[in-house]
């Protein structure tokens, strides 16, 4: 909200707010849409083909979030990426180290990776801190910030008199 807030402050709120709530409603449900045929057909199914469609799914939210407020979704995905490439980092090096934390740990089906540290890095560090959290990050926030801006819009900013 505090970015939303700002931009809003800076002249750079939505056009449009309803249009912009529109598209955030849309782009929440296409990141449920997505997380629903990731986690439900891809992983509990094992239907690799159907991770990377829910993964796909998941990234059209954020172009879908980008045509609610492109001001705002360019700060989101900067916040996003900042936020998530860290993680990747420590990941990798987690998992070079066997840290044994949550950076590396084996899904409940077991460690189909064997030695193949660089695929098990690339599947459980790099893809879903990309394809989902990023998504996830921007999208969400997004809802708040949006409804927020909206809310303001409405409302009439108080000037500081010198």
């Amino acid at each position: 909200m505090y970015f939303a807030v700002r931009l809003q402050n800076e002249g750079f709120g939505p056009e449009r707010a309803g249009a912009a709530v529109g598209y955030t409603l849309l782009a929440v449900a296409a990141m449920i849409a997505g997380i629903f045929v990731f986690f439900f057909f891809g992983v509990h199914k094992s239907m690799r083909p159907m991770i990377w469609v829910g993964l796909a799914i998941m990234a059209a939210a954020l172009w879908m979030m980008r045509r609610a407020w492109p001001a705002y979704w360019k700060v989101m995905m900067a916040y996003a990426l900042w936020a998530r490439v860290p993680v990747i980092v420590v990941m990798f090096f987690a998992i070079q180290g066997h840290w044994g934390t949550h950076y590396d740990v084996v899904p409940p089906s077991g460690d189909v990776w064997g030695t193949d540290w660089l695929r098990k890095w690339l599947e459980i560090g790099v893809i879903p801190q990309l394809f989902i959290w990023i998504p996830y990050t921007v999208v969400l926030c997004a809802l708040l910030g949006v409804i927020v801006a909206a809310v303001r819009k409405g409302t009439r900013q108080a000037h500081a008199s010198a």
